[in-house]
C-alpha cells in the first residue's frame, strides 16, 4: 500500500496580508524535509531530504509493514514547517 503525499514548494517568499510586508520571487532551491510519524511522535520514516527548487512534487510512503492507525507527517522548508494527520486503514 503506498500513500501519495503531494506538496507545493511556493515561488513566492514572505507573506503580502495587507502588513506590507514585500513578495519576492525565491528561484533557488531549499531544503526540504518530509518526515512520517506514529501517533505517539516516533519517526517512522524520512521521504525527502533534499535541496529542493520551486514547484509541485509528490512523496510515496511504502505504508504497507504499518498497521492501521493515525499517523503524522511534517513537511519543513526552510523556516516553514507544517504538520498535517493521516488515518491508514487497511
Amino acid at each position: 500500500m503506498k500513500i501519495n503525499i503531494a506538496f507545493d514548494i511556493p515561488l513566492l517568499r514572505g507573506v503580502d496580508a495587507g502588513g506590507g510586508q514585500l513578495v519576492t520571487p525565491k528561484r533557488e532551491g531549499v531544503l526540504i524535509r518530509l518526515i512520517v510519524f506514529d501517533i505517539m511522535g516516533r519517526e517512522v520514516e524520512v521521504l525527502v531530504n533534499e535541496q529542493l527548487s520551486p514547484g509541485q512534487y509528490h512523496a510515496y510512503w511504502n505504508a504497507s509493514n504499518y498497521p492501521s492507525g493515525v499517523y503524522y507527517y511534517k513537511i519543513t522548508a526552510g523556516d516553514f514547517t507544517e504538520t498535517r494527520k493521516m488515518v491508514l486503514v487497511k
